[in-house]
């Protein structure tokens, strides 16, 4: 079989799969939500936990200066620089 006829097979194949995916993934979210579950953004935990990440959510989580929430994209951004001198601090005294 030549090169290109097996590429074009295997191009087929991952479209194949890809599609099937999202009917997959589409059946279950209709599923779930019949069963009344409904999906949420709050960051799973996992073995692979970047143990860095980690630590800086929890220390974020103390910050006696973290809002409940931001004004806009700026004000969160604007928050950063000071939070990361304050936790450099916080985390070596």
């Amino acid at each position: 079989m030549h090169v290109k006829t097996l590429l074009n097979r295997l191009e087929k194949r991952k479209d194949f799969i890809y599609e099937s995916v999202k009917l997959l993934e589409e059946r279950s979210r209709l599923v779930l939500a019949d069963l009344g579950v409904t999906k949420t953004h709050s960051r799973p935990h996992g073995s692979n936990d970047n143990p860095y990440s980690e630590f800086q959510f929890k220390t974020l989580k103390y910050c006696p200066a973290f809002p409940e929430r931001f004004g806009s994209i700026q004000d969160a951004r604007a928050f950063g620089p000071p939070f990361f001198d304050w936790s450099v601090c916080f985390t070596n005294a």
